[in-house]
């Protein structure tokens, strides 16, 4: 859309000489082409649609344009895309945005790598064309390739900036990149060599179970003890590199312990008992040290309480369980120290629920996490969730606080069928 005042100028075109209507086209010719030429440097779909005219544009190619234009602008350090094939994941990240980006940045260092050395040249020459093409050359007309250094896998700009290129176990010792790419790494062959192997494990225990009587009402006592070892299993190891989560096949010892007693009392005919303890004992073996697996408490309690009306018309029921501590992964603080506490706290979580039983309706109301407990601190750098430092992988409580809620059950009765 033109600026009001030039086309008020056109409405009155025909109203000037003839000399004058042309040197006015011609004018708003050169503006469209400044206006079009600047959408292409502020926008990287602009870009796209510049030098690639028959490109046809998908809601995920906005999506990848934001985050390449926040990359190019050094707000965002880390980038991961995964689609399925055929959605020009490569073409808009390994070819076009180093294109823009040495258009922005022409000083600047660009490293490609990828699976063979051959395809990443081949990836090399399109960018290192697609600069000298006329169509790139009118966005960015201050750009060029040098022309004594402008081999499809490592060339320079005129501005001292390069572009190199190398496959899967190829050198990069003493290179810099002020912009780093990994397209496809593994080949199909190595992604099926490193496919997970399926779980296997050996089970043993046993639950062993005393009624008694107390206060003339039944009671029992409930002991169950299972030790499972792993001879293979997916391994989820925080300790390799805090900055990454490794999923991996077990290439040590695991092994779990569980332990769970349970005693459970009525005191009244209507009024239930019931009290629990579990034990987990979770290790696996991590860089050759025996570690409790991450976010898996050791010890929990439970506590219940169920109480109903002699006329069955009233239910109450009261759930508290305490979870222990657990171990945390280490991770970066924003500050650029490493995390010291690596334990969480030991919580109470308290729900309860009031039922009311009318004919075939059931009433009820009722609370989660009644003491409204929130875990401190669940997100690292929660206000800047684009940063490096951004974790949410520690949360081991809640994190949302009290819920209240209530509903209506409509009971459908069914025929016995003869």
């Amino acid at each position: 859309m033109l600026p009001a005042s030039i086309q008020d100028c056109l409405d009155r075109l025909p109203e000037l000489p003839i000399d004058q209507q042309r040197e006015i086209l011609a004018l708003v010719d050169k503006l469209d082409v400044i206006r079009e030429r600047d959408a292409a440097k502020d926008s990287f779909i602009s870009f796209v649609k510049k030098v690639w005219p028959g490109f046809i544009e998908g809601y995920h190619h906005k999506i990848m344009a934001g985050a390449f234009e926040r990359v190019a602008k050094g707000e965002l350090k880390r980038l991961i895309i995964n689609m399925a094939p055929r959605h020009t994941k490569s073409e808009f990240a390994s070819h076009l945005f180093p294109a823009w980006f040495l258009g922005h940045h022409p000083q600047k260092y660009v490293i490609l790598a990828s699976n063979t050395a051959d395809l990443a040249v081949d990836v090399g020459r399109k960018v290192r064309d697609t600069i000298g093409d006329t169509a790139y050359q009118k966005v960015f007309p201050n750009v060029a390739v040098h022309a004594d250094a402008a081999a499809a896998g490592k060339w320079k700009t005129t501005d001292k900036g390069e572009y190199f290129a190398l496959g899967t176990g190829g050198t990069m010792t003493g290179r810099g990149g002020d912009l780093i790419i990994i397209d496809d790494p593994h080949s199909e062959q190595e992604a099926k060599q490193a496919e997970t192997k399926p779980e296997i494990s050996w089970n043993i225990g046993g639950s062993v179970m005393q009624e008694f009587k107390m206060f003339k009402q039944n009671g029992s006592l409930t002991v169950d003890f299972y030790h499972t070892r792993f001879e293979n299993q997916l391994i989820v190891d925080r300790e390799e590199n805090i900055n990454a989560i490794k999923f991996t096949n077990l290439e040590g010892k695991s092994y779990s312990n569980s332990l769970q007693v349970e005693l459970a009392i009525n005191p009244l005919k209507t009024l239930e008992l019931r009290f629990a303890y579990k034990y987990l004992d979770v290790k696996a073996e991590y860089n050759g040290v025996m570690q409790q697996q991450v976010l898996v408490p050791e010890h929990r309690g439970l506590f219940n309480i169920g109480y109903k009306t002699r006329n069955k018309r009233w239910e109450y029921d009261l759930t508290t369980s305490i979870f222990g501590e657990s171990r945390l992964p280490q991770v970066n603080l924003p500050s650029g120290e490493l995390t010291t506490k690596n334990r969480s706290l030991a919580y109470p979580l308290i729900n309860a629920q009031i039922t009311h039983v009318y004919r075939k309706f059931d009433f009820y109301v009722g609370g989660e996490n009644i003491l409204n407990y929130k875990q401190p601190d669940a997100i690292i750098d929660a206000e800047n969730p684009f940063s490096s430092t951004f974790n949410a992988t520690r949360i081991w409580g809640p994190i949302v606080g009290a819920n209240v809620y209530a509903g209506v059950r409509f009971t459908i009765e069914r025929d016995n069928e003869e």
